[in-house]
């Protein structure tokens, strides 16, 4: 992660657990700009870029003849498996990546960002992928423009190797995020973990209810069953385990069902106010935002809490775990 200030930039490449990965290098820009790692996974080397380019076109133009300078003088240039994404603060063609407001290309940065992409042999996937599609990942209301700011830019010969690439819906920001996939298999299957009882089931009254019902029926199928108390004890323990367990699935299918519709709903509004952003398709999009939004701040504060437990299971203290 590079940090910015406390109230603006900030970069950062996550790694999802258990991935295949050796970070060999990094370099941090110190104004929180850009990140760049050069990382081997599942034994393929790539340079992995993530930036947040200025605001005014003469320090954009500037940030990125810098990137292209640093990326020089470390010699990496010359990877192979290049991956640049991030917010480059302009849309590259006005008539297809912006709606609203000023039209006229920003000849110094696109031809900066073009200058870039042909030192490197960098292409804009999402284009390649889409050629003639609108769709924008920054809007604002007032006046209402839109415009596609944020990009991947990936090595030529990495193309083919791209599944999907998309502009999905973001929280907690005015810019939508971008995605990419690429196709690389997956060699190790992962197996059931060791299973810890969710305290946050207690708050489903659904859960509570049916518990309520089903606890003395499994004590007397226990006492036909078993003879000493200790026995029906774990028995009626080993019944509550498996019904949280087949609960918590039901959950997550449901949770995961829920997400997909609104993800579905989300692209149909922000489809809609792209070709139309009219004030009614600006306050849908903002409705299935906020859905979302209240969606993902659940999961959140399921992450933290696995989090917290694993840091104190491994020896972290109360007073380290986190400050929030």
């Amino acid at each position: 992660m590079s940090h910015g200030s406390a109230n603006s930039r900030s970069v950062a490449i996550l790694f999802k657990k258990g991935v295949d990965c050796i970070i060999h290098s990094k370099i941090l820009d110190p104004v929180g700009r850009y990140v760049i790692l050069k990382a081997e996974i599942k034994d393929k080397m790539y340079l992995l870029i993530n930036i947040y380019a200025p605001n005014k076109d003469t320090n954009i133009v500037e940030f990125l003849k810098d990137l292209g300078t640093t990326l020089q003088k470390e010699n990496l240039d010359e990877e192979e498996n290049i991956i640049l994404g991030g917010d480059f603060n302009c849309p590259l063609n006005p008539v297809l990546d912006k709606k609203g407001g000023i039209l006229l290309p920003r000849k110094s940065v696109v031809a900066t960002i073009d200058c870039l992409c042909a030192d490197l042999d960098l292409v804009d996937i999402w284009r390649v992928k889409n050629p003639s599609t609108k769709s924008y990942t920054w809007s604002q209301n007032s006046p209402m423009i839109l415009c596609r700011l944020d990009y991947w830019l990936i090595l030529n010969n990495l193309q083919d190797l791209v599944t999907t690439t998309d502009i999905i819906p973001a929280i907690k920001t005015d810019h939508a995020a971008i995605s990419i996939e690429f196709s690389i298999s997956e060699k190790h299957i992962k197996g059931p973990g060791h299973w810890k009882m969710n305290c946050s089931l207690l708050d489903d009254e659904d859960y509570v209810r049916e518990l309520t019902v089903k606890i003395p029926i499994w004590q007397i199928e226990g006492q036909h069953e078993l003879t000493d108390n200790r026995s029906i004890w774990d028995w009626t323990k080993y019944k509550i385990r498996a019904h949280a367990i087949q609960h918590s699935k039901r959950k997550v299918v449901e949770r995961k069902e829920k997400e997909m519709n609104l993800q579905n709903e989300f692209a149909k509004a922000k489809q809609l106010f792209d070709s139309d952003p009219n004030t009614n398709n600006a306050n849908a999009l903002n409705s299935v935002k906020e859905k979302l939004e209240l969606l993902y701040e659940e999961k959140l504060q399921g992450i933290i809490i696995r989090a917290r437990a694993r840091w104190w299971e491994h020896g972290g203290g109360v007073q380290n775990i986190f400050l929030i």
